[in-house]
Formats: C-alpha cells, structure tokens, sequence
C-alpha cells in the first residue's frame, strides 16, 4: 500500500475528488482491515466531505485530512454496510451494518439479469416466465 505522502501528490484542495490511487488505496485499506471476502462488491466510493470551516480555513499548501465514504455489499451475506476511511492515516473510521438496506443496483448485476433472461427458453420463445429468478 503507498504512503499518505504519496497519495495526496497532486492534491490541491481538500473538496478535489478522490483519484484512481486513493480509490484503490481505500479498497485496499478495507480488505485488510474488515478481511472482506471475494463475494464483497463496492457500491461507491466518493469524497467524505471535509466540514465547513476546515474547508473555508484551508491555505494552498497546508496538510489536510482526505476521508473516503463507501457502501459496499457484502453478496454472500446479503448485507450492506457502510463505511469512513482515513486516506491520510491509512484507517478505517466507521464500519457498520446497514440492516434491510439495498444499495443502487450495480453494472454486474444489471448484466446477470440480461444474461438470466437471456438463458430462459420460454422467454426466448416470447412466453412469460413462470418462475422467480435469483441472483
């Protein structure tokens, strides 16, 4: 994993959105932290705001704190979860279950529903389904 000093290389602001590196980075502060299993799909991960004054204070210049927020699901379990990263100190800051919570719809299942349909013979056929499919 790279440093802190290395991520934010080519960081200007702390509103400036995450880049490819510090995305990556966050994945691979969760794997290691919260042991996160093949079957674990990151919905997003996006710029976890600064507060306010902290933006309205900042100097060109001055060190900052980048945090990520992310969803993931977790398809094995069935189970959403959330979570605040510290790019900076290289942490997990918050990690907790989202009960009965079912994230946007991702382009991996869009593309399994297409392939599911795509499978049904009485479908092809231009009959209804008769059955419920699981994904």
């Amino acid at each position: 994993m790279k440093t802190a000093e290395h991520i934010t290389v080519g960081i200007r602001h702390p509103l400036d959105p995450l880049t490819a590196e510090e995305i990556e980075t966050v994945s691979q502060i969760l794997k290691r932290d919260r042991g996160l299993a093949d079957s674990a799909r990151f919905v997003y991960i996006t710029l976890r705001e600064p507060a306010k004054d902290a933006v309205l204070n900042y100097q060109p210049g001055q060190e900052f704190d980048r945090e990520a927020h992310v969803v993931l699901r977790e398809r094995a379990e069935r189970t959403s979860y959330e979570a605040v990263v510290s790019i900076t100190a290289g942490e997990v800051r918050l990690w907790r279950e989202l009960p009965g919570v079912q994230p946007p719809v991702m382009l991996e299942e869009f593309l399994a529903t297409e392939e599911a349909v795509r499978k049904d013979p009485p479908l092809a056929r231009g009959h209804a389904p008769a059955r419920h499919y699981r994904l």
